[in-house]
């Protein structure tokens, strides 16, 4: 009995030893983007001449709640993913197919695996490890973005001067045709500092990372019409709109969020899933797995 233990505990860690290299980088990259959010303000030596008064993209007002929250995001790019893999994989798992692949002895899909392993589990596996690097990378590299460039959002009057709602510049300062942010009344440095990460917009990056794998992982291994996955898309514009009407990010802000969210699921997808067909044609019988 206990040597039996061994060997499967032995099996696991010989099977999970090729993928450790990709958690230990999906944690460091995590663990940056957490101390770039919570420790690391954006940079503001460019600010030196302060923001023009009269500029209307920063005018806005400032809107609480926001239509979807970051912990609303973390779930639609992250919970849901897993959930719905986890379905195509192991409960609907008629409708998930394994394909033939070209240079087969090298893909991540086709290394040795226990027996007691099934090919589902272990595509939900490598799905997984895909997934949660693909959202480290997404992570820290708009929160990067956002500290190098120090753009305002368009409600940082709104949070300048603590105004719940549209801004309203003090008296004492409507002669200026400049304000600096040593002239702002905020009290909360964190809430004022926010004002100045608007690009990329992180919600938009990170659902597009997160739904935009899910979208291009369904396309490529679920048999079911690709119309069926047209919500992935569908829920990340949702979000990219609802962040400008909440006027948390200007317009080219959710365009760059969007695309790098997709650039950030190229190299997982490329080192863990891409695939090139042997043979398109190929039947169930003819795959490897």
């Amino acid at each position: 009995m206990v040597r039996d233990i061994k060997v499967k505990v032995r099996e696991v860690y010989e099977y999970l030893a090729p993928y450790l290299v990709f958690h230990f980088l999906a944690a460091s990259l995590l663990a940056l983007f957490v101390y770039t959010e919570i420790w690391v303000d954006p940079r503001t030596a460019n600010l030196d001449h302060g923001f023009d008064r009269n500029n209307s993209a920063i005018l806005k007002s400032y809107i609480y709640p926001e239509t979807v929250s970051a912990l609303e995001v973390v779930l639609l790019a992250a919970m849901v993913p897993g959930v719905v893999v986890a379905w195509w994989c192991l409960i609907a798992e008629d409708s998930c197919r394994l394909r033939s692949f070209a240079s087969a002895s090298s893909h991540r899909l086709l290394e040795p695996r226990p027996k007691w392993i099934s090919p589902k589990l272990h595509m939900v596996q490598v799905t997984y490890t895909a997934l949660f690097l693909t959202l480290a990378i997404a992570g820290a590299a708009t929160n990067i973005l956002k500290l190098l460039i120090g753009n305002a959002r368009p409600d940082f009057f709104a949070r300048c001067f603590n105004n719940n709602g549209a801004p309203q510049i003090p008296a004492d300062l409507a002669s200026s045709s400049r304000i600096t942010l040593g002239q702002c009344t905020q009290s909360s440095h964190r809430l004022l500092m926010e004002g100045l990460k608007s690009t990329p917009s992180g919600h938009a990056s990170f659902v597009t990372a997160g739904l935009g794998f899910l979208f291009q992982w369904q396309c490529e291994w679920i048999t079911v019409s690709r119309a069926r996955h047209l919500w992935c898309p569908i829920v990340c514009l949702i979000v990219m709109i609802s962040r400008v009407t909440d006027h948390r990010h200007h317009w080219y802000d959710v365009m760059a969020g969007c695309l790098l969210g997709l650039m950030c699921s190229w190299l997982p997808w490329v080192k863990l899933l891409s695939v090139k067909r042997l043979d398109t044609n190929a039947t169930e019988s003819e795959l490897p797995l």
